[in-house]
């Protein structure tokens, strides 16, 4: 799963992220932002942060590929 860290509603990709890790911790996740100051404390565990503009290689080895 792939997720900025800002996003509408009352859920922002951290606590996203938290939440699929707890109910599916076999899904891969991928948490992006284009703040350099994103509070990432209390990341679970085998998350990785990007930062944007996001580089097309970098995903792509965050990916697998």
């Amino acid at each position: 799963m792939i997720t900025d860290v800002e996003m509408p509603g009352t859920m922002n990709g951290i606590e996203l992220a938290k939440l699929i890790r707890e109910r599916w911790p076999q899904i891969a996740i991928i948490i992006v932002s284009g703040r350099t100051s994103a509070d990432l404390d209390g990341l679970p565990a085998n998350i990785s942060f990007l930062e944007k503009p996001l580089c097309s290689k970098l995903l792509c080895q965050h990916l697998g590929g």
